[in-house]
């Protein structure tokens, strides 16, 4: 559709996409959906699966992904926040290097209190597996 036609039936052009978007609302839902869930498990296999880099946890809805020398704040707020827009970021970027699998609870600590408790108890030769 040219710039010309959008310009001289602006009005109909958003009429029409309020009309599509009510009546196709549910299969927008489902497909938007789709891709999230799809670019999501492309990005988590691109750095090693669902899986804990630090403590094993498997549950997907636990995991995230975590800028491995701190910086996330910054770097969100150049691309733009949000779990889709990181991803997106991610693969368009040929997954570089520096990113990481966290869960919740692991990744919030390295934030807080700039390291995991099971990394500390690794390097105190308290715990040895390293996930």
């Amino acid at each position: 559709m040219s710039k010309e036609y959008y310009q001289k039936h602006k009005e109909e052009m958003k009429l029409r996409s309020k009309i599509d978007y009510r009546l196709h609302k549910k299969e927008l839902s489902i497909y938007y959906k789709v891709r999230y869930e799809k670019l999501k498990q492309e990005v988590f296999a691109a750095y090693g699966g669902f899986k804990c880099n630090c403590c094993g946890e498997t549950e997907p809805l636990f995991l995230a992904i975590d800028h491995v020398g701190g910086g996330g704040n910054s770097h969100r707020k150049l691309i733009g926040n949000g779990s889709y827009t990181t991803y997106k970021w991610l693969k368009n970027n040929s997954y570089p290097s520096g990113f990481q699998v966290l869960c919740s609870n692991c990744n919030q600590a390295k934030g807080s209190y700039g390291e995991c408790p099971h990394e500390t108890l690794r390097k105190q030769n308290i715990i040895k597996d390293n996930f």
